[in-house]
């Protein structure tokens, strides 16, 4: 019997020094500590960045001090096995609203990993990214928290589900996707994710943070495994 075909998807982009933070600054640099080209025996770099620029995952303790850091969570938490993409195409400062999830119900009932492609992807290479990103309603991620219980994670394809234009609505919409006092634990959140290809029999999910402990939230590979139709 033939094996089935799988294929796999990158879904973060790689970080540089013109990678764009939440506020349209370029805040990563590097370093050589040793070159060969200087006399040394070998390459080794020293690395200068924020925990949250490029595609990285939001846990609890980015807003709450009692809420799980990125090394808290075991290996298995952070794989998943029914990811949903939903394309909510919108524009400058725009939110992924409440009647945007709601009228997906059924599509999303039995998803445990929630993509957001908004399409402002085709913009990371502009400054515009960061500084007038699409973002999610607080409203959109309290309906996720009360009705869509199985979702342990939400991805979208913008700097942040905060809207830059509008960071007191986003620091409610973190809040939200974050707190304790819902029936289902607190939903991890990935940003600035590469949803830029089609996607169809999109089958597991798995998400690759850098486990450093004490700190919250910390940058991520995140792979796509397609299966056959």
């Amino acid at each position: 019997m033939a094996k089935k075909r799988v294929k796999y998807k990158l879904l973060s982009y790689s970080l540089d020094i013109n990678t764009h933070g939440y506020d349209g600054r370029k805040p990563f640099t590097i370093s050589k500590s040793k070159s060969i080209s200087r006399g040394d025996s070998c390459n080794t770099f020293f690395l200068n960045l924020p925990n949250h620029l490029g595609t990285h995952i939001d846990c609890p303790n980015h807003f709450y001090d009692s809420g799980k850091k990125v090394a808290q969570y075991e290996i298995e938490d952070f794989i998943f096995l029914r990811p949903v993409i939903l394309d909510c195409l919108k524009s400058d400062n725009e939110l992924v609203s409440e009647i945007d999830i709601k009228k997906n119900y059924q599509k999303l009932r039995k998803a445990d990993i929630l993509l957001l492609r908004t399409g402002f992807y085709k913009f990371k290479k502009s400054s515009k990214y960061s500084i007038r990103n699409p973002g999610i309603a607080p409203e959109a991620a309290k309906f996720i928290r009360e009705f869509l219980g199985n979702i342990r994670c939400v991805g979208i394809d913008t700097v942040s589900v905060s809207p830059y234009q509008n960071r007191i609505l986003g620091r409610e919409t973190h809040k939200i996707f974050f707190k304790n006092n819902f029936k289902s634990e607190p939903i991890r959140l990935i940003e600035d994710m590469n949803l830029s290809e089609e996607m169809r029999n999109l089958k597991k999910i798995y998400v690759f943070p850098l486990l450093i402990n004490d700190i919250d939230s910390s940058p991520c590979t995140v792979l796509g495994v397609l299966g056959k139709d």
